[in-house]
């Protein structure tokens, strides 16, 4: 029997016994790896969500073309695929993120964990190599990171379960982990959307005024988020130090300047979660902001002079009083 590999669309050459063979005992066509791989790619564009059950091969058909008497076709075997099921992975990592309880926590995380290898198809590679390969990796990295990330901090019973699941990402996938400080940069420079802000009167226009608050929570709830992660090794203590200080900067700027207590109010709320509970990790920092530390900075704004600040309201200063207890 003769073997033909296809390699190109180029045609082949047979000697005069290869034909006497091919007449006699059929032949196969052996597809060429590259040629299968080019099919698997397609199939990932077609669907990108989906699983393959199996991986998708090209089984040597055996086509054999044999003649009968009369140069008839006697057998013809066809070219088949594996069948494939489609499976909507980040739907099923959506759904086993949101089960997540402390009684199933390893259960979880091992199908998670499962979901992604499946979704990545085993390609884990560096994120700056650039090729065709990586591209898709990289894409697919992005999409596990915002709708892991979404998902934790719009949890309404945001707990350390969370935390822990998504620290052990991060040690398992060094990807995941390097999103995430680009992510912690990223949320760093959006907080400077805040001044920018155009605050909306409820009365005018309440669903502005919700998708406003939905905003000031997720702000709220990614400091949370990366509080957590610091305590976890993820993020660095300079990192949460860095943050502290911009946003103690935002609010002794803005005091100063007229019609600028709701950004103050929320500055303060980001400040009172990013401080309260690490107080000790600002102690040693006697010269935070102008040779005082944050203890002195917070005093001095609990006891100033209505008149002094004009930006500065009740409630923000009796969160900073909070923080002194």
């Amino acid at each position: 029997m003769t073997t033909t590999n296809i390699n190109s669309f180029s045609s082949c050459s047979y000697s005069l016994n290869e034909i006497y063979s091919i007449i006699n005992d059929g032949f196969d066509y052996k597809l060429n790896p590259q040629v299968i791989s080019t099919l698997n790619d397609l199939m990932y564009k077609i669907s990108e969500n989906t699983k393959v059950n199996g991986l998708l091969q090209i089984y040597e058909p055996n086509i054999k073309n044999k003649r009968n008497d009369n140069m008839n076709i006697k057998n013809k075997e066809k070219i088949t695929l594996t069948p494939f099921k489609k499976i909507d992975l980040y739907g099923e990592l959506r759904i086993n993120l949101n089960k997540l309880t402390d009684k199933n926590y390893l259960d979880i995380q091992n199908k998670i964990f499962e979901i992604i290898e499946n979704l990545l198809q085993n390609s884990i590679q560096p994120i700056e190599i650039v090729n065709k390969n990586d591209e898709i990796i990289k894409e697919k990295w992005n999409k596990i990171y915002l709708l892991i990330v979404e998902i934790i901090t719009k949890t309404s019973f945001y707990s350390k379960i969370y935390v822990d699941l998504y620290s052990n990402l991060c040690l398992k996938y060094e990807n995941l982990r390097q999103l995430t400080v680009k992510g912690f940069e990223h949320f760093m420079i959006s907080l400077e959307e805040i001044e920018k802000t155009i605050y909306v009167d409820p009365n005018k226009n309440y669903d502005e005024y919700c998708e406003q608050n939905k905003l000031m929570e997720s702000r709220k709830s990614k400091s949370h988020f990366y509080l957590n992660l610091m305590n976890n090794n993820i993020i660095t203590e300079n990192n949460i130090k860095t943050l502290i200080y911009n946003i103690l900067n935002k609010i002794l700027l803005l005091i100063n300047i007229e019609n600028k207590k709701n950004e103050v109010d929320e500055f303060t709320e980001l400040f009172s979660i990013l401080y309260k509970t690490k107080k000790t990790l600002y102690e040693k920092d006697k010269h935070f902001i102008n040779n005082k530390s944050i203890k002195e900075i917070i005093t001095i704004l609990v006891n100033s002079n209505k008149t002094i600040y004009k930006s500065l309201s009740k409630k923000s200063v009796f969160k900073f009083m909070d923080l002194l207890e």
